[in-house]
């Protein structure tokens, strides 16, 4: 009786060495013919940095303003100045090549008459465009997934108070004949103020209705008082100067790897705008990664605390991510110009499915977590 148990559990442990294994190892070299590797996905951040640049001119008559206008706020210096606007954040997903393993069904090892009864087990795959594994054995839902493009940077664009500098006519096109043949510069200011004046009564007739040809409809007139007010605005610009603004965007990447982590992001100057965060130039702004709960200020000092594990030596089915939400600010100084909450798929706990015949996995390609999983 005992003999015949004995042969009863050594024929069911044959029985089971029989059965092919999915399985998934660190990829170490080259991988076997009958594998696939596969990427975990790993979380890049696009900032997009809006400026403003602002460029001031004096006027041609700035010093006699004050005696012929009565107006002494005015520009006396060029003068070229940046100013920070705001900051967006945005993700998108790369293959980690730190994080790449192969998945094949393996047949055990046994003598080719028993091998031939072994049945092997399905292995159907799904990868997103960039090689990052999204199913195994399943249809993948229609999860959307990052191209991995680099985002362009958006154009100068002019601020709405630069909308009279695309006039055909500048400030000192609008020079009377009489102002050009004046032969001094206290002449020629004296001309334009008389030309303010002129421009200023003309339209005070024209809203009171004393012009002896007045406009014909609401439009007509409309367009008078706003020609007017474009050439006042000229003849003043004369003497007050010139301010004029631009707002640029420029987007910079980066691909934090560890946690917690205080690296310089970029550097701004006053004069230069954006400038790399070698030159010294500017101050420094700072990209956080930090604990969520923590306070932002006190962690701008690496620590030994991490999110995250090693990477496993052994073997198993499928290696996964565990998600965990890491908290990411940018700071110029002490002072927080952004902070949020992401999940960031390399800050993830890696984890393990055990080896097996039946696996039927989805992954999330933003952040290697599982969406679903069955039991066939």
């Amino acid at each position: 009786m005992k003999k015949q148990l004995f042969l009863l559990i050594l024929l069911l442990g044959i029985s089971g060495s029989l059965t092919a294994q999915i399985q998934s190892r660190i990829v170490e070299g080259p991988i076997p013919y009958d594998a696939f590797s596969y990427h975990l996905p790993k979380t890049v951040f696009q900032i997009r940095v809006t400026s403003k640049t602002i460029h001031e001119e004096p006027g041609i008559y700035a010093r006699y303003s004050e005696r012929l206008l009565g107006i002494s706020d005015i520009i006396t210096t060029e003068k070229l100045s940046n100013e920070l606007v705001s900051l967006e954040l945005d993700t998108y997903t790369v293959p980690d090549h730190k994080r790449v393993y192969y998945i094949q069904a393996v047949t055990p090892q046994v003598r080719k008459k028993r091998a031939e009864s072994a049945q092997t087990p399905e292995l159907n795959l799904q990868f997103s465009p960039e090689g990052i594994l999204c199913a195994v054995n399943m249809e993948a839902s229609s999860t959307k997934v990052y191209s991995g493009k680099t985002a362009q940077a958006k154009a100068v664009t002019p601020c709405p108070e630069n909308a009279k500098e695309n006039s055909t006519s500048s400030a000192l096109s609008i020079h009377t004949q009489d102002m050009q043949l004046s032969g001094s510069s206290i002449r020629m200011a004296e001309l334009a103020a008389k030309q303010i004046f002129e421009l200023r009564e003309t339209r005070l007739s024209l809203i009171q209705g004393e012009l002896n040809s007045m406009p014909q409809d609401g439009a007509s007139l409309e367009r008078m008082l706003t020609e007017l007010n474009r050439m006042e605005w000229l003849y003043t610009e004369l003497f007050t100067g010139t301010r004029k603004q631009s707002i640029q965007t420029q987007v910079i990447e980066y691909t934090p790897d560890k946690i917690p982590s205080y690296e310089v992001l970029f550097r701004f100057s006053t004069q230069k705008g954006i400038v790399d965060k070698d030159d010294l130039s500017g101050y420094p702004v700072h990209f956080l990664v930090h604990n969520p709960e923590t306070d932002v200020i006190n962690q701008q000092e690496d620590s030994t605390d991490k999110i995250g594990n090693e990477i496993p030596e052994k073997t198993c089915g499928l290696y996964y991510y565990r998600p965990n939400r890491v908290g990411i600010s940018v700071l110029k100084g002490q002072e927080i110009l952004y902070r949020d909450n992401f999940v960031v798929a390399q800050f993830g706990d890696l984890m393990e499915l055990p080896s097996s015949e039946k696996l039927m996995v989805e992954l999330d390609p933003e952040t290697g977590a599982i969406v679903r999983f069955k039991n066939r």
